[in-house]
């Protein structure tokens, strides 16, 4: 049996795959070798800007019964660059080749979702932003050439904030009887997160967190004013001991089957390391006396003092859903401060939603560029169906 082999491309693509926001162009130029697109037939070249969202889930590997995909195109336009034998727009030629620029700009009635992958051998979740370059032979379906897809944040939801430290504070409280031993209730902890009072969460964003943790030992029946007898539970004397990271949640659907994935908590914070961000104020031991005068129990308190920083590494919150496959992305902030005993970690759960941190008019940094992750290819596929 003989393959036909298909010809070289006349056509090439240059395209530089930073990140695009709403505020800027999708711009390039398309190489086109002119001699060779009329001896291969080639009679068109088009490129085209799509958005496509992409789900796989499976249950069991090898069985199609439980496995689902869905793909959609949320958005696309296409352009026609070249035809046979003149070029449609304007270009520089010589030598039998042209250069033909092209721009694509993002549409203003429109909220496209951020770029996004996540892929493991039983789900694929992705929202892929791309550029497409195509050949048309006569008597031929087209074909693709090249595929290169790109980063993408869409504008924030809220305007920017420029004085954090002026904004209204919130805060969560969170309690916990702690077991020393063989005794049930040999100490407590309570902690209050304090942070400022804000709709969303920005990417690129620097945001004061503080913690007020404040412990008590068991009650002793003797006057003790002996701080050596206060063993349990003493306070993290660094903000090293601290974690505080980000959950990130999605849950996906293709076709009828539905799951939940979670993405790698990361440590958003000066917590967790030996870090400038972060500062600890904790008290000595303090003896609190029993309304009899007779016995009393010890009491400690800290001060915690971070900032919470969200890189692009953290994807923003959205949603897509389509009849034949769903996305969710949604965020919690993780809290855990450790005490010697089993399960006596204090842990807290914050629901948070995470904005894109891109404003028009306000260009981002260089140095948060380099944190943005690569961008996957539409084809690229991610769960396997054997």
């Amino acid at each position: 049996m003989f393959h036909r082999i298909s010809p070289p491309p006349a056509s090439s693509l240059h395209f530089t795959k930073g990140l695009r926001t709403p505020a800027s162009e999708i711009r390039g130029t398309i190489s086109i070798n002119i001699r060779q697109a009329v001896s291969t037939h080639v009679h068109q070249v088009k490129i085209e800007y799509y958005v496509s969202f992409k789900t796989l889930v499976s249950f069991k590997r090898g069985d199609p019964n439980m496995t689902g995909r869905s793909r959609e195109v949320i958005y696309n336009e296409v352009k026609t660059v070249w035809e046979s034998p003149n070029p449609t727009s304007s270009s520089s030629s010589s030598s039998g080749g042209t250069l033909v620029p092209f721009v694509f700009y993002f549409p203003d009635n429109q909220d496209l979702p951020p770029s996004f992958n996540h892929q493991t051998t039983r789900i694929t979740a992705r929202v892929c932003h791309g550029i497409r370059l195509y050949e048309c032979r006569r008597d031929h379906p087209w074909s693709t050439v090249a595929d290169c897809s790109f980063p993408f944040l869409p504008l924030d939801i809220n305007p920017p904030v420029f004085h954090v430290e002026q904004i209204p504070q919130r805060s969560v409280t969170e309690g916990k009887d702690l077991r020393h031993g063989l005794n049930w209730h040999d100490g407590r902890v309570d902690v209050k997160l304090t942070m400022p009072d804000l709709d969303t969460i920005p990417l690129f964003q620097s945001v004061p967190v503080s913690l007020h943790v404040r412990s008590f030992s068991s009650g002793l029946a003797g006057p003790s004013r002996d701080v050596s007898t206060f063993t349990f539970p003493r306070l993290p004397s660094s903000p090293e001991q601290i974690q505080l990271k980000i959950k990130c949640t999605g849950n996906v659907r293709a076709g009828s089957h539905e799951t939940e994935f979670e993405i790698d908590r990361r440590s958003v914070s000066g917590f967790g390391d030996a870090h400038s961000r972060s500062n600890a104020t904790v008290t000595q031991p303090r003896w609190i006396p029993h309304s009899d005068g007779i016995g009393g129990r010890w009491s400690q308190e800290a001060i915690y003092t971070t900032n919470l920083f969200l890189s692009a590494r953290v994807p923003p919150a959205f949603r897509i859903s389509y009849q034949s496959g769903y996305l969710s992305i949604t965020h919690q902030l993780k809290l855990r401060i450790p005490f010697s005993g089993l399960g006596n970690d204090l842990k807290m759960a914050i629901p948070l939603r995470v904005s894109s941190g891109i404003f028009e008019g306000i260009p981002l940094p260089d140095e948060y560029l380099y944190d943005i992750p690569p961008a996957y290819n539409e084809d690229e596929d991610g769960g396997s169906s054997e």
